[in-house]
């Protein structure tokens, strides 16, 4: 018969073994490297909130330029479409009113009318003018970077600058448009003061600025076609 064996020495074994189990273990524990724990779960999660939230804090300039310099002054303009503001007083809610006014003024309707000329020739002579450029710089083999490079500095330059170099170019008395039409043996112009030719000096001028970004984005489209 077998039975269970009982004994100092059995003990002992026993608490040897156990000994050794914990020793093994012990070593298993601290072996394990601290940064495969990771780190505690509340600084994790303190950690992910504050980038979470960081990219707002970064934004928060521009978007209260934006606010300040573009919404708020839109805002503003089509409340006082409907409210008076004179010199010296306050603002007076008139309603309709001024819309009613703008209905029955010449002035108006020619402002909308001339608006509208403008839109359609800048519009117009970008597009031709643009396309014809973007066909042209197809054939050219050499040469095209620095083309496209002399072809982005109008719409590189300042508008305060180029309203001044254009304002020269058409002075009356000292500009050398007025020049070159005298020494043709044509009268000088009023550019810049005549009711016809002041909307034509403006379209000369949009259309020299804004045609090299038609022909750009034409030629970058043109591109990207399938060939056949």
């Amino acid at each position: 018969m077998f039975g269970t064996e009982t004994g100092p020495g059995i003990v002992a074994s026993n608490a040897c073994r156990l000994c050794q189990a914990n020793l093994i273990g012990g070593i298993a524990v601290s072996a394990t490297p601290v940064d495969a724990q990771g780190p505690p779960p509340s600084q994790e999660v303190s950690g992910s909130w504050v980038e979470r939230k960081m990219k707002y804090l970064f934004l928060l300039p521009s978007v209260s330029y934006l606010l300040l310099i573009g919404i708020f002054p839109l805002i503003f303009s089509l409340y006082l479409v409907f409210s008076s503001w004179q010199g010296g007083s306050g603002i007076t809610f008139v309603g309709l009113d001024n819309i009613r006014r703008l209905s029955v003024d010449k002035r108006f309707w020619d402002s909308v009318i001339r608006t509208l000329i403008y839109v359609a020739l800048t519009a117009g002579f970008q597009l031709v003018f643009g396309l014809l450029i973007a066909l042209s710089l197809q054939f050219i083999t050499r040469g095209k970077a620095a083309l496209r490079l002399a072809l982005a500095l109008p719409i590189l330059l300042p508008p305060i600058a180029i309203s001044f170099a254009w304002k020269m170019l058409f002075d009356f008395n000292r500009g050398p448009v007025n020049y070159f039409l005298e020494a043709a043996g044509l009268p000088p112009a009023t550019w810049l003061a005549g009711q016809k030719l002041a909307l034509f000096s403006l379209v000369i001028v949009d259309v020299w600025q804004w045609t090299p970004f038609v022909a750009l984005a034409t030629l970058a489209a043109g591109r990207r076609m399938p060939r056949a």
